[in-house]
């Protein structure tokens, strides 16, 4: 199956009563694409930088609000993690998915909110939205001009809406080597990354294309999210 941090993770914060074990019933093949979230203001907002959307957080009597997907959403884990990293209360407000959110942004009905780059990316790029920084360790190739958290001055504000290929548990050693090793013949041709970039997707890197780079991906996601999820409520 196709896996992601909601299906492999934020799941077991989400729902108490998980049908499925995600570190326990699945064999990890491969990290598919990253899709790292961007933080999206208005075109015409006065805000050039976080640093400046945190101060003004920080400092005005007005709310501020931050649109999101829905509650247990990509964008509100985001959110959530935004508020407690910043120590600001902008207030959230779910929609029904993603592009409902951007597209109050647009209109000027909310501040900002938090998309994953393969949204995000036609947006920024043709000038509909701004974006102030990638939640990413690295700029994003489908967003180069975009800083990261860290160059933005908040290092540990990074979330990556990432995709996975998983098999069920058991499956043979050499059938897991057989489908990796196809996978990474793909992302070897330039037509296939071209294709995913154009989508607003990056390519995952070498390091991050192996089964143990996989578990140990979602084991660290798994030390963050849900941890964060319990705490606020």
């Amino acid at each position: 199956m196709i896996g992601n941090l909601g299906t492999q993770v934020a799941s077991v914060g989400n729902y108490k009563n998980l049908p499925y074990d995600p570190r326990g019933d699945f064999a990890s093949i491969i990290v598919v694409a990253n899709a790292p979230e961007v933080l999206l203001v208005n075109k015409d907002s006065p805000f050039k930088s976080l640093r400046d959307f945190v101060a003004y957080s920080k400092s005005t009597d007005r709310p501020v609000t931050i649109g999101h997907a829905g509650v247990g959403s990509i964008s509100h884990l985001t959110y959530l993690l935004f508020r407690k990293l910043s120590k600001t209360s902008p207030v959230p407000v779910a929609y029904r998915g993603d592009p409902e959110a951007d597209r109050d942004v647009i209109g000027g009905r909310v501040d900002a909110a938090f998309n994953w780059t393969i949204l995000a990316a036609p947006l920024v790029n043709s000038g509909q939205l701004k974006a102030l920084a990638v939640l990413s360790p690295h700029r994003s190739v489908v967003m180069p001009g975009i800083p990261t958290s860290a160059e933005a001055g908040m290092p540990d504000l990074l979330v990556n809406a990432w995709t996975a290929l998983f098999f069920p548990k058991g499956t043979p050693q050499p059938i897991i080597e057989q489908v990796n090793a196809a996978l990474q013949k793909a992302f070897a041709d330039d037509v296939v990354v071209k294709r995913m970039n154009t989508i607003g997707l990056d390519v995952p890197t070498p390091e991050q294309r192996t089964p143990q780079a996989l578990d140990q991906l979602v084991n660290s996601e798994f030390e963050k999210w849900p941890p964060l999820i319990q705490q606020t409520n």
